[in-house]
């Protein structure tokens, strides 16, 4: 049997009550358990490592997010597991398990980075913050995109690649020349813009920039900022990051993943 076939099968059998065995729930947690630590580990290894000077690895993580998937109501029901089932755009048994993998797989990144912010929120709020500002900054400004390379989340100037063999910018020398360039107090757009601006000036070094540094830049200009200043600018609220999300609750996330 295969490695997707049998996750299919110990989801059906979990969900349908046709077994009980203990190994079976120690199987399909064991596989949840891997394919969440993969992906936090591959994906976010800036937030990791933060989580990690904190005393938290992808290994807490990953046990916080399989609480949650393998939670159970008053009935005894795993009814966050029943809510990915019933997402499902087919039958359960009528899908190859491919398309079970697939949609599974996708569950449990969602889930797993959700609580990978609401960790992060939680041991810096401040750059929680930032993070969401930048992330929802970029989706409105023309010219600066965000990838992910093996640095994690990286954001740099949509029309410009061919520095990317280039080594990466200092960061000591990245701030001094941003800072100096930051004359007052800055928007999150504005100051995406005036660092883009600032890289690409730097010929010897390529455009792009890990997020995580981005944020450490952002708090330093905030950090010279008075109360009243940082209040002017654009807050996001974090606090519905605490709780499993209706999206997720629905499955609505799983729906485009199952064609």
């Amino acid at each position: 049997m295969g490695f997707r076939e049998e996750t299919k099968n110990l989801i059906f059998s979990l969900l349908n009550n046709s077994s009980t065995h203990y190994e079976d729930v120690v199987r399909l947690v064991h596989i949840t358990s891997t394919i969440a630590r993969s992906y936090l580990k591959n994906y976010y290894p800036s937030f990791l490592r933060l989580c990690t000077k904190n005393g938290l690895n992808e290994e807490d993580l990953a046990e916080d997010s399989i609480l949650q998937i393998f939670a159970r109501d008053e009935k005894g029901d795993f009814f966050i597991l029943n809510n990915f089932k019933a997402s499902l755009n087919s039958p359960f048994k009528e899908m190859h398990e491919d398309e079970i993998f697939t949609a599974y797989q996708s569950f449990i990144h969602t889930v797993a980075l959700r609580q990978l912010i609401k960790t992060y929120s939680e041991i810096d709020s401040t750059g929680a913050k930032l993070y969401r500002n930048i992330k929802d900054s970029i989706k409105k400004i023309d010219g600066i995109t965000m990838i992910r390379d093996y640095r994690g989340l990286v954001i740099k100037p949509s029309n410009n690649s061919t520095k990317e063999h280039l080594p990466s910018i200092p960061f000591r020398e990245l701030e001094q020349r941003f800072l100096t360039n930051i004359t007052k107090p800055y928007t999150t757009p504005e100051l995406l813009s005036t660092l883009m601006d600032v890289v690409q000036k730097e010929n010897g070094y390529r455009s792009s920039i890990p997020v995580f540094q981005v944020v450490k830049l952002f708090k330093r200009h905030y950090s010279h900022m008075t109360n009243n200043e940082i209040e002017s600018i654009k807050k996001v609220d974090l606090t519905t990051l605490s709780n499993f999300d209706h999206s997720i609750m629905k499955g609505e996330v799983y729906k485009t993943v199952v064609v």
